[in-house]
């Protein structure tokens, strides 16, 4: 809205209707008891505006609503909050970045029990520089489902939450908890997500988790002090799906961490410098789909510690010094998407894939190849895409059999290509009816011989590919063809 100095007088707009209403980014600095009378509104925005006097009286606000956005408002979370009493429908409050007057830097207590707020199932307190929390801080919030507290300044997991028996996601990003003490989160049976992303957490109790093992199923420690898999804290959780331990100072993943983690489908371990053997993914052998290994100082991939993860269908291995890949390194592997963009590799042999199984997405963008021949001595229709952007690909006539063949599923590669000996060093983006004009000057134009989709050969293509068969060897090979991606 405009510079508004006032709310609007709504009576006098006839504009009784409103259900959604943005008074965010003004310079309202106050707000009185008649401002939103007999409106309907269900969601509000103030926030960004120097409001410094609210009425004291309750109900000033619109009693139907369920969502208000109170971000950077100059509310003082220590001070009276009358002004949010009786908002009986009210599911979703987000005070973000406002403020606390007393010199300790302490959420008090019992701030929230007289508002009769017994609907809200969200609050968000992000960077309100709180730096304590009491232990009676949300009493009276008993349908709370999600707390947010990022962004401030807590050392340690605050005892409030105790009282939060619905809470199912609590976010502690970016504050400085450093010890995970055991039953940190006892009585929350219902606990499903737990977000301690960036804190300075080094140590985590066996019986941290207590309480959770039933329940638990997101973790998410990235960019902590961690120097190990807190493994016997987390063999307990049952129902543990999503697990996050990317940038610590892990080094070692001892032999045994993931057994009785049964149910792990996506584990991320980026930027950690990880030591590879065998056995060092022990008991997710049925389980994990999704591995994230980006920054782990890979400089081939560690074939022999997947083999056994029978579940597994997505690899990323990016940013890593890979160089090469070997005989059978992907056709190994069952995955369905594999992401090796920004490594070292110069070439792939097409042998990187015999034994592949199914349709592959390929992520090859920013290494140093410079062709793509290798596509053409892949099992046809193998490859659901393939990026390689940010390589110096050089445009000839395997790069046109590869796109007018249908070989690749879709399109076809994308990135972009040149013509090696074109002085102006014109650059092509893949598939573009530009690149194909030019290739098909210098290339007999290739018929479209696959049809991916339905994994058929085109019938005329087929037929004339028989004819040309004369042995009985040749021709029992292309029997075979034909009938596996009929």
């Amino acid at each position: 809205m405009a510079n508004l100095q006032t709310v609007p007088d709504f009576k006098v707009l006839n504009t009784y209707e409103i259900t959604h209403l943005i008074l965010s980014n003004n310079n309202i600095s106050e707000i009185t008891s008649g401002d939103f009378t007999d409106l309907i509104i269900k969601e509000m925005d103030i926030s960004a505006n120097p409001i410094v006097t609210f009425d004291t009286v309750s109900s000033i606000l619109p009693r139907h609503l369920n969502s208000l956005i109170a971000k950077k408002s100059k509310i003082s979370l220590d001070k009276d909050l009358t002004f949010f009493r009786g908002l009986e429908n009210l599911t979703e409050l987000i005070l973000d970045n406002n403020v606390l007057e007393n010199k300790n830097q302490t959420l008090p207590g019992n701030i929230f029990e007289d508002l009769n707020l017994k609907s809200l199932k969200k609050l968000s307190l992000q960077s309100c520089e709180i730096g304590g929390i009491h232990s009676k801080a949300f009493v009276g919030l008993r349908q709370l489902e999600e707390l947010d507290l990022s962004y401030n300044y807590l050392e340690e997991v605050p005892e409030a939450i105790k009282s939060l028996q619905h809470l199912k996601k609590l976010i502690l990003l970016g504050n400085n908890v450093m010890h995970l003490k055991a039953n940190t989160f006892h009585g929350l049976q219902h606990l499903q997500d737990l977000n301690l992303n960036v804190n300075e957490i080094s140590k985590i109790d066996v019986h941290a988790f207590s309480g959770l093992e039933h329940s638990l199923k997101d973790i998410r420690l990235h960019y902590n002090n961690l120097n190990t898999i807190p493994y016997e804290a987390l063999r307990k959780l049952k129902n543990l799906s999503f697990l996050v331990l990317s940038r610590n100072n892990i080094t070692l993943i001892p032999k045994d961490a993931f057994v009785g983690v049964t149910n792990l489908r996506i584990l991320e371990l980026d930027s950690n410098t990880l030591t590879y053997y065998n056995e060092m993914f022990n008991g997710l052998e049925n389980s994990l789909e999704t591995l994230t290994l980006r920054e782990t100082g890979l400089r081939v991939l560690p074939v022999r510690s997947l083999l056994f993860l029978k579940r597994l269908t997505d690899l990323d291995v990016s940013h890593n010094k890979i160089n090469s890949l070997s005989y059978g390194d992907i056709g190994k592997l069952k995955l369905k998407t594999v992401d090796l963009s920004h490594n070292d590799l110069t070439k792939i042999q097409p042998d990187t894939f015999i034994g592949i199984s199914r349709t592959i997405g390929l992520d090859l963008d920013n290494n140093k190849l410079s062709n793509l021949s290798f596509v053409l001595h892949v099992t046809p229709c193998a490859f659901s895409y393939i990026d390689v952007s940010g390589n110096d690909v050089i445009c000839d006539c395997d790069t046109e059999k590869i796109i007018n063949s249908g070989i690749v599923l879709g399109v076809g590669p994308t990135g972009i290509c040149r013509i090696e000996d074109d002085l102006l060093n014109h650059k092509y983006k893949l598939g573009t009816t530009a690149l194909s004009r030019e290739l098909e000057d210098r290339c007999n134009r290739t018929e479209r011989v696959f049809d991916c989709q339905t994994m058929e050969l085109r019938a005329s293509t087929a037929s004339l590919i028989a004819k040309s068969l004369n042995s009985v060897f040749t021709c029992t090979i292309f029997c075979y063809f034909v009938y596996m991606y009929r």
